[in-house]
C-alpha cells in the first residue's frame, strides 16, 4: 500500500538527508581524542596530556565552552550514546561517567571565569583495548 506525501513533507525529507553531512562535517571533537565531541563553541585550553601505565592508557584534556554547566551536560547526554557511549555510575556533583567496553569517559565541567564553563574530559582505556592507541 502506498503512502503519499504531502510536498512539505518531501522537501524537509531532502533538505534533512542533503543536509545530514553539514551538520556531520561541522561537528567538533577533541584533538586527543577524536571519539569525543567538543560542545559549540568549545576551545581546547591547552595541549592534552597523554598517561600510560602497563595497565592501559589515560588521556586528560580542558576546553572551555560558553554555554552552562546544564547544557554542556544535556549535549553530552545526547551525543555520546549516538558514538557507543553508556553513562555508568553518577560521578561528584560536576561529573559524570560513561563507558564503553574497557573504556571509560569521565566528563567534569565546573563554572568558568567569563560565565561559560571549564570542562576536564578523562578518557582511559585498559591495555586490552587498542582505542587509544
Amino acid at each position: 500500500m502506498a503512502v503519499a506525501l504531502g510536498p512539505r513533507v518531501l522537501v524537509a525529507a531532502m533538505a534533512a538527508l542533503l543536509l545530514a553531512p553539514v551538520a556531520a562535517a561541522q561537528a567538533r571533537f577533541f584533538s586527543a581524542a577524536p571519539d569525543v565531541p567538543l560542545p559549540a563553541g568549545g576551545v581546547e585550553t591547552a595541549a592534552a596530556v597523554t598517561v600510560g601505565t602497563s595497565e592501559g592508557q589515560a588521556i586528560i584534556s580542558f576546553a572551555t565552552v560558553p554555554q552552562s554547566e546544564e547544557a554542556v551536560l544535556a549535549f553530552y547526554e545526547a551525543a555520546l550514546p549516538e558514538l557507543g557511549w553508556t553513562p555508568a555510575r553518577p560521578g561528584a556533583p560536576d561529573t559524570v561517567v560513561y563507558v564503553r567496553g574497557r573504556e571509560q569517559l569521565s566528563l567534569t565541567v565546573r563554572a568558568g571565569p567569563d560565565g561559560g564553563v571549564v570542562l576536564r574530559v578523562l578518557l582511559s582505556a585498559s591495555r586490552a583495548s587498542s582505542a587509544l592507541d
